[in-house]
């Protein structure tokens, strides 16, 4: 085994010398990207359609593999929106194109401005490995109107009794920072917290290396416990009778394997001046946004506050709510103060960093 490990290592050796040998930069082809539409109008109804890039392929002089990635540019950003790519054409839909260029580059984009007309390049690059460089095309500019788009995040998924133990009706914890590390969320349970579920890093079907649940040889678990200790296993035992609420917040360490709850209830409601601060109005749950939301008709310019299981225990404010305002964060005690006029609420707990709250008029009644 040994020898085979040297023999190989050599001739790998060998070859990275003869490419370096070979190679001359001088001589090197780039990569020629053929001609794209003059102009693309990304809507909310055509995000499902495709943009196709192709390219004559680049020559390094060299039988090797050369690796492409398709490049855009705004301004003076450039951004990376396909990577890994061995062939000589890809395509990438519209939702996707439309986040990665709309977005800030706070936020992993380019920046291009909404509902906006504006120029964007287009480049492929080729490289063979680190050490040989990027050979680029020449750009191939197209008049890209954009839409305004969400961020999204790398994901985990939590499957369960609650969804049937389904593909595609999983709920998820969100990688916020973007490490892919740290996941949190809201998971709504529908009353089987306790029936079981787990969690696993692929979206469909399942794999031993991401497949992450208890330990079945150790001492179970304390009832509501703050945290678990996971183990990667195709084996590893379903997160049974351990939790039994409606709703918990959930952040997981993909490094440690330790999951966390700081956030546990059965119900979230509003309260304010819109109904005498009375009753709360119980909030529904979306399972695919996992956020909560509720239609709420403010007669005049009032206050409210959202509270969880009818009781001021646990309540969330504004750090200052004597503005009428239409969204926000939960940064403080205090009243919200919300404009007069009809409004579906949003509330969405999922980043435990960033707890919003938003009031969209036009969604009222949908």
């Amino acid at each position: 085994m040994t020898m085979l490990a040297a023999v190989a290592g050599a001739a790998s050796a060998c070859q990275e010398l003869d490419k370096a040998m070979t190679y001359s930069p001088e001589e090197v082809v780039a990569p020629v990207l053929h001609e794209l539409p003059t102009s693309v109008v990304i809507t909310s109804e055509n995000m499902g359609e495709s943009m196709t890039f192709t390219w004559d392929a680049a020559d390094f002089g060299v039988s090797t593999q050369v690796n492409y990635s398709i490049e855009a540019s705004y301004g003076s950003d450039t951004l990376v929106i396909l990577t890994g790519l061995s062939g000589t054409s890809t395509a990438q839909t519209y939702e996707v194109l439309n986040s990665l260029l709309v977005l800030p580059a706070e936020d992993g984009g380019l920046g291009v401005p909404a509902d906006t007309p504006s120029d964007v390049n287009f480049f492929v690059s080729a490289t063979i490995g680190d050490t040989f460089g990027t050979y680029w095309s020449e750009p191939v500019a197209v008049n890209m109107t954009v839409t305004e788009a969400e961020r999204t995040y790398p994901m985990v998924y939590v499957i369960g009794d609650f969804c049937g133990w389904a593909d595609g009706q999983t709920q998820e914890l969100f990688s916020f920072s973007g490490d892919e590390v740290t996941y949190s969320g809201v998971i709504g349970f529908n009353g089987m917290a306790s029936n079981g579920f787990k969690i696993k890093g692929t979206e469909t079907g399942w794999s031993d290396d991401c497949n992450w649940g208890l330990d079945g040889s150790a001492a179970a678990p304390e009832p509501e416990a703050a945290s678990i200790q996971l183990i990667t296993s195709g084996g590893s035992a379903n997160i049974a009778n351990v939790y039994s609420h409606e709703f918990y917040r959930f952040t997981f360490d993909r490094s440690s394997l330790v999951l966390t709850t700081d956030l546990s209830f059965d119900q979230i409601g509003a309260i304010g001046d819109f109904n005498g601060w009375g009753e709360d109005l119980v909030l529904n749950f979306d399972t695919g946004t996992q956020r909560f939301w509720a239609d709420i008709e403010f007669p005049a310019e009032g206050g409210f506050k959202i509270r969880k299981d009818a009781d001021w225990a646990v309540s969330w404010g504004a750090a200052d709510g004597s503005v009428a305002a239409t969204e926000g964060v939960f940064d403080g005690g205090n009243n919200i103060t919300a404009p007069a006029g009809n409004y579906r609420l949003y509330v969405n707990f999922n980043d435990p960093a960033n707890m919003t709250w938003e009031l969209v008029a036009e969604d009222y009644g949908l």
